[in-house]
């Protein structure tokens, strides 16, 4: 009790899901983040947390926010929390991994015939094997 009169609020925050779970180490990824009970509380005190850094995020609506993912160093499985108001985190955390952006050096064969079909190697480095991953030809894509 105040009397000064001074309304508080307290909003219980839950954080359920991620969207995207990964990105590279240079950052800028935007994640969705979902649960409940999130509100525009301004001033820039709604942020999410991944591991030390603390990133601004932006409201969407009572269940969903979005941040940035923040730059880091190398490789990282990060955890994510949010907070309504820069102090008080979420104690359920999401998992966000945080990997090399992968980069090809060669491609053979570099031509191929316009109806498609032909097999395509890539060369480089930071590939990882996954069922996700897909080749894109100008705006067509191919199983990789």
């Amino acid at each position: 009790y105040t009397s000064d009169k001074i309304a508080y609020a307290y909003s219980s925050v839950h954080i359920a899901s991620a969207d995207p779970t990964s990105g590279p180490t240079t950052g800028g990824t935007t994640v969705t983040i979902t649960g409940f009970g999130f509100a525009d509380t301004g001033s820039g005190q709604l942020v999410c947390r991944f591991n030390d850094t603390i990133i601004s995020a932006s409201f969407v609506n009572y269940t969903q926010i979005t941040c940035q993912s923040p730059a880091v160093s190398g490789e990282a499985l990060a955890t994510i929390a949010v907070s309504l108001d820069g102090q008080e985190f979420t104690r359920n955390l999401l998992s966000f991994r945080f990997y090399v952006q992968p980069t090809i050096s060669a491609i053979t064969p570099r031509y191929g015939p316009s109806s498609g079909g032909s097999r395509v190697v890539l060369t480089g480095s930071n590939f990882e094997p996954s069922p996700l991953v897909k080749c894109r030809f100008g705006t067509a894509e191919g199983s990789a």
